[in-house]
């Protein structure tokens, strides 16, 4: 399993930006024979097309960076119930005295990166077993999710429901008869993010649409440093 979830966590960013074409959902082949020695070992879980659009949905519309710290924190859902109770009891915490905190505790850095999105965490730790469902398609079928995603996001544009906003840009282009959406935090005329400040500069829209790498207990991750200058 930890092969398969570090390679999940290196192909994540660069398949949210996929053609919807592209990320089609396979058709499931046939489950190889178990080898010797491993008979009656649980077989990784499948989800049905149903199962994960109804799974997804509730995130599809999120801004990519954030879509994906949600994928992969949903794979700790114990992790996730710690930090929904630390941030409830530690609603004095702000910015650089956030930040410092969170270095203390030994969450995955995904899990930490939603500290300053309450309210999704709240979500994920009050629905348990959608989170757990959700990390287990993650890990089990990530380009199915991924292809889910862009699905979801191609129906509520054509519906009207996905559009710029003061919080969003939603960005739409066409590769070889295929659609490509990718949702951003709106761009500001400059922005600066540092290691101690990324979460924060995210809170508040500010990091940029493509970031570097950096390596998590998972693989690899966007990285916790940013620097650029772009106008709106």
């Amino acid at each position: 399993m930890t092969c398969s979830r570090k390679l999940a966590a290196l192909a994540l960013c660069a398949a949210l930006a996929m053609p919807v074409g592209s990320q089609v959902p396979p058709t499931p082949a046939p489950a190889p024979a178990a080898p010797p020695g491993q008979v009656g070992q649980p077989a990784a879980k499948s989800f049905s097309q149903e199962e994960l659009d109804q799974l997804v949905a509730p995130v599809a519309l999120y801004p990519d960076a954030l879509l994906a710290q949600v994928l992969m924190a949903s794979t700790y859902p114990l992790e996730i119930v710690e930090a929904e109770r630390w941030v409830k009891k530690n609603p004095g915490l702000k910015d650089k005295a956030l930040e410092d905190a969170l270095q203390q505790q030994t969450w995955d850095p995904s899990v930490k990166s939603l500290a300053v999105f309450p309210q999704v965490l709240t979500m994920m730790s009050e629905k348990l077993d959608w989170t757990q469902k959700l990390g287990d398609a993650f890990l089990a079928q990530q380009a199915d999710v991924l292809a889910t995603a862009q699905a979801l996001r191609a129906k509520a544009s054509a519906q009207g429901t996905l559009k710029d906003t003061k919080e969003q840009k939603v960005v739409t282009t066409q590769e070889n008869n295929t659609t490509v959406i990718k949702i951003e935090p709106p761009i500001r005329k400059s922005y600066t993010c540092r290691r101690t400040t990324r979460r924060s500069c995210m809170a508040r829209g500010r990091i940029p649409p493509t970031l570097p790498t950096t390596t998590t207990r998972r693989g690899t991750w966007p990285a916790a440093h940013c620097s650029a200058s772009r106008r709106a």
